[in-house]
């Protein structure tokens, strides 16, 4: 049996495991692992995993990935200061 899987959906939950890696540019593949993991336990469940990403931004979503990047940036600053 065949499964869709939103990729980046799982890069993102991935990225939460070396959070703190990636905002201080520090290389990491935690996040990789993660990815790979779940998927290899698809396949282990006798799964065979499609992985589709995405494709490119939606003019109807800018103002929204605008907001979104701004938060993003904030809390970036926030948590930076709070590591000095």
């Amino acid at each position: 049996q065949r499964v869709a899987i939103d990729g980046y959906s799982w890069l993102h939950k991935g990225a939460y495991t070396c959070s703190a890696d990636i905002c201080m540019n520090r290389p990491t593949d935690a996040f990789q692992r993660y990815f790979l993991r779940r998927v290899q336990n698809l396949v282990d469940c006798g799964l065979i995993p499609t992985v589709v990403f995405d494709g490119g931004q939606l003019p109807m979503k800018r103002e929204e990935n605008e907001s979104r990047r701004h938060v993003r940036k904030q809390n970036l600053d926030k948590g930076m200061a709070l590591m000095r």
